[in-house]
């Protein structure tokens, strides 16, 4: 009944070493797709709702500091602190 589902779970090791830490993006264990960085981009962004063969891309984001370092290493965005 689900598609192929992305689940947007991601490793980081430690908050002090994630900045050699590699980035991991967990897909459901029977997705075989293989797929771009530039199309993970494109699904985190909202751009594309489906993988390369068009089956159903679902982004789940994390919260904290794992989602920040996502969004800047992956996405190219920054996470802006609001003023205080």
């Amino acid at each position: 009944m689900l598609k192929k589902v992305i689940a947007g779970a991601l490793v980081a090791i430690g908050l002090n070493a994630s900045v050699f830490a590699d980035v991991a993006v967990i897909v459901h264990p029977d997705n075989s797709v293989e797929i771009t960085q530039t199309e993970i981009e494109r699904i985190f962004l909202g751009k594309s709702s489906q993988f390369p063969d068009g089956s159903e891309a679902i982004p789940i984001n994390t919260i904290g500091s794992v989602n920040d370092e996502f969004n800047e290493r992956v996405l190219g965005k920054l996470r802006i602190s609001p003023a205080i």
